[in-house]
Formats: C-alpha cells, structure tokens, sequence
C-alpha cells in the first residue's frame, strides 16, 4: 500500500533536514586551510597544523551521511513536486534553479587559478542532481510506476533489502577507500559514483512512495537503535571494513531522518529562514570560508577557535551576500525560483 498522507502536505521536518544538509557545508569547508595544504602555501603560510582530531571525526561523520541524505531528499521532494505541478513544470523549474544556477555560480571559483577550466568545486551535487531530476520527470512523464522499486521502504525491517544494491556501489564509487569520488570538471563522469548517489535519489523516491513509514521513523527506541548501528559500523568503516560503510550511511540517513520528521510537524518562521538561506549559502560559502580560515591561521588562532569562527562569520558573510547581490536581484529568479521573488517585472510584489 502506499503511504497514506496527503501528497500535498508539507514535510516540514525533511526541509529543515535538507537544510540543514546544505549549511553543514559550512562545518565540512571551514578546516580547509588544515587539511589541504595546497590551500594555505597560497595565502603563504608555511608549518600550518593538520586539522586536529576532533574536527576530523566531526568532518567524518558528516560525510558519512550527509551527501547520501540530500540526494535521497532531493528525491522525496523531486516525486511531490512531479505529484503537484507535472513534469513540464518541475523540469523547467530544475533546469533554471539548478542547471542555469550551476553554470553561473561555478564561474567565480573556476577563475580563482586565473583560468577558465570548468573547475566544479563544491557545486559538483549540482552537476549530479540535474540529470537525476530529468530522468525523474521523465520517468513521471511516461507513468511509469514506482511500486515495485518501493515496495521494501513500506516497512522499516525491509529497509536493508537496499543494502543489497548499495554495498556493491559504494565499494565502486570511492575504489574500495569508503569515501564515494566525486567529479572535478565539467566532462568528469564516472558511471559508479552516480550511480551510487542516484539509487540514494531513488530511495527518496520510493520513501515518498511509502511515505507512511515516517512515523515509524520517528520512534525513539528505532532512532536510538539506528544510530547506535550507525556508530559502530561507522568506526569499523574508519577502521579499514569500508563494506560497512554504506550500512553506516543507511542507519544515520534513516536516523536524521527520523529525528527531523520528530521534530517539526508544523511550520516554523525561524526554520523557514533558515531553509530560505540553505541554497544561497551552499553557493557563496566557500570563498568566505577559504578566506577566513586563513586568516585565522594568520592570527595565531587554535583550531578549536578558529574554525567554529569560520563556521559562524562564513554564515554571516553569505548571508549579508544573499540579501546584498541575490534575494532581491534577478540573481533570485535562479536561485529560489521566478514565482519566489520579490524582484519580478514588472514590479510587484511575490504572493505571501
């Protein structure tokens, strides 16, 4: 049976999730200056420590479901959108806010080597997800259905049935080391890594499919359980058993899960500010976040300062970005969508 909720209604904890994913951008950018040399001996700092410790495992824990759990919601949203607006609607939709948005925003720090070589940096998901959603709408177009591909999401104890497809690419995609490769340049294209982050995408939407289980995510005694699986196998993984590494990924992805659809139920002005800020942020961030954390190391700081420093004036800095050069620019029109903004022609004001 598929889920029995309205398809219309509002996911509010999975878009604080989703959001969420996007900011932890943030956190995983921040010790750049720490773990990438190359980065510091070009603001000319020489001797600059390795990221210590405890921002390595804050670092791996958050690789090691967040990129799996944003394209599995990109799905969850890609199937409700398709159910809403059609195909035609949702594909035009995703080429302007993701295509388009690619294309111009990746052109900044394509030129910071001085050339324009098509360098994707942190905006590579975007290079990924495009063609994911044009298959999905595809897909809706033609009626094809999803039943079959989602019958195991309809109970939680069928879940690992997934594993079964998962494992395999996982140990394809990242060459047996746990850590999925993903494209530097435009014209990059390795069919295993995604592969990979399409079936999370595919999990999306087979969750939406059977959308009911939700609830059965968000008990406790099943979100302690699977984050307690989601530690152990997540260890073995840092631990050289990298086949385990998708198990991890699996219990946290299903945990978040959980715990955000737990966690808001109804809407939230502070939570929809947030989740406008999520997608801008991701774009602009990395520069503020290069910048910033070598100036740290400039200064002296330790790096328990220095990087929720970056952490938290990175987030000022794109913030004040959006507001400044995006929200009310036709820069918006990409970014959040024609329909979203507030800067439209001719002049009038976007619908509450």
């Amino acid at each position: 049976m598929t889920g029995a909720t309205d398809p219309k209604e509002r996911y509010h904890g999975l878009d604080l999730l989703r959001a969420v994913a996007m900011l932890l951008g943030l956190v995983i950018h921040a010790p750049l200056v720490y773990v990438l040399p190359e980065i510091a001996e070009g603001f000319g700092l020489r001797g600059v420590p390795p990221a210590e410790p405890w921002s390595m495992a804050l670092s791996g824990w958050i690789h090691q479901w967040r990129m799996p759990a944003f394209f599995l919601l990109a799905g969850f949203f890609a199937v409700l959108v398709l159910q809403k607006k059609g195909s035609g609607a949702f594909a035009k939709d995703r080429l302007v806010r993701i295509g388009l948005a690619l294309c111009l925003f990746f052109i900044p720090y394509d030129l910071l080597d001085g050339r324009l070589d098509g360098t994707l940096m942190h905006l590579w998901f975007l290079y990924y997800l495009l063609p994911m959603c044009l298959a999905a709408a595809f897909i809706h177009r033609f009626g094809v259905p999803l039943r079959i591909g989602a019958w195991p999401a309809a109970r939680v104890w069928t879940w690992p049935i997934y594993l079964l497809a998962l494992i395999p690419l996982s140990i394809a995609a990242s060459g047996g080391d746990g850590s999925p490769d993903i494209p530097d340049r435009f014209g990059d294209f390795e069919l295993a890594p995604f592969l990979y982050f399409g079936a999370w995408f595919a999990l999306g939407a087979a969750l939406f499919e059977r959308r009911d289980v939700l609830d059965r995510l968000a008990r406790w005694p099943l979100i302690g359980t699977t984050a307690l699986l989601g530690t152990v196998t997540m260890i073995a993984n840092w631990q050289g058993a990298h086949a385990l590494s998708a198990v991890s990924t699996l219990a946290w992805v299903l945990c978040l899960v959980g715990v955000a659809h737990k966690s808001l139920s109804r809407r939230n002005a502070w939570v929809d500010w947030l989740i406008e800020l999520s997608y801008p942020i991701y774009l602009l961030h990395i520069l503020p976040a290069i910048f910033l954390g070598a100036g740290f190391v400039a200064l002296g700081l330790p790096q328990i300062v220095a990087i929720p420093l970056t952490v938290v004036l990175g987030f000022v800095i794109s913030a004040v970005g959006y507001y400044a050069f995006i929200k009310y620019t036709p820069l918006n029109w990409v970014v959040n969508g024609y329909a979203k903004s507030r800067f439209r022609w001719p002049m009038r004001r976007a619908p509450a």
